[in-house]
């Protein structure tokens, strides 16, 4: 009897130190729920915080009926990967844009994210955020993107409104900017946001973000990096990062489409 009761404590002692090192392991690697691990909260806590108390009908999301939605086969398929995201780089001309901004004064970056933003939100795919398990098709994402202080080398994030005109926007970003003392506002996460990011320093062909797990984000990613020289234009890889339960290639394709014309539209203003 008192063998059989001390290979069952060895037994619970062998396991309970084999659980905290997998806690410590999961604690250190951020796979363990936040909750229990001391770290300050990322943005997908904070976004999880705002969509338990979003509704799901308001003017800014009408939820999809997924009876009749052309999607539901995919969406349903894509739901139950354990990973639906995946990330896709490409090529954009950037001429007419380079030339615009420098002539008239204004940020290449800010300009960039704005001209994204509307291509995104005409591109009705980019739209569809899921809440509650439920997906809705919002009105419009609006930008939220890093930037940096002059001579400083710790970014802030900045979200804002588009609005209708690039200049505007641009003038409004770098004001909004340079008040700015806050890392983030965590008064304006929504999941209705696009997350901006440049890397100036380097030519980007591929990247990854960081994220708090979730299948349901549905926020689009998009990071550029340095543009530079090929023959007579001015080119940088752009890369995008979605779920495939409501974004496929096609809808990538279109959004880079329209982008380009976009940015190509502008030397007709010179």
């Amino acid at each position: 009897m008192t063998d059989h009761l001390s290979r069952l404590l060895n037994l619970i002692l062998v396991f309970y130190h084999t659980s905290m090192r997998n806690i410590s392991k999961n604690c250190k690697h951020r796979t363990f729920p936040r909750k229990n691990c001391v770290f300050p909260p990322a943005r997908g806590i904070l976004l999880k915080k705002t969509e338990e108390v979003a509704p799901m009908n308001t003017p800014d999301a009408v939820p999809v009926a997924l009876d009749t939605w052309p999607r539901r086969e995919a969406y349903t398929f894509f739901s139950g990967l354990s990973d639906p995201f995946y990330s896709v780089t490409v090529t954009a001309d950037v001429t007419a844009l380079h030339t615009y901004t420098k002539r008239r004064g204004l940020s290449f970056y800010y300009a960039l994210v704005w001209l994204c933003t509307q291509s995104i939100n005409h591109t009705t795919a980019f739209r569809y955020a899921i809440r509650n398990g439920q997906p809705v098709l919002l009105a419009r994402r609006e930008p939220s993107f890093t930037d940096l202080h002059p001579g400083a080398e710790q970014f802030h994030i900045v979200t804002m409104p588009a609005g209708d005109a690039l200049e505007d926007f641009c003038r409004a970003a770098r004001a909004k900017s340079r008040a700015q003392t806050e890392f983030l506002s965590a008064a304006a996460e929504s999941d209705a946001l696009i997350y901006f990011s440049c890397l100036p320093w380097v030519s980007l062909t591929a990247l990854t973000n960081e994220r708090d797990f979730d299948a349901d984000d549905a926020i689009p990613r998009i990071v550029w990096g340095k543009y530079h020289r090929e023959g007579e234009r001015d080119v940088l890889g752009l890369a995008l990062e979605v779920n495939h339960r409501l974004i496929d290639g096609l809808h990538i394709g279109r959004f880079v489409q329209d982008l380009q014309q976009r940015i190509d539209a502008l030397a007709e203003a010179e």
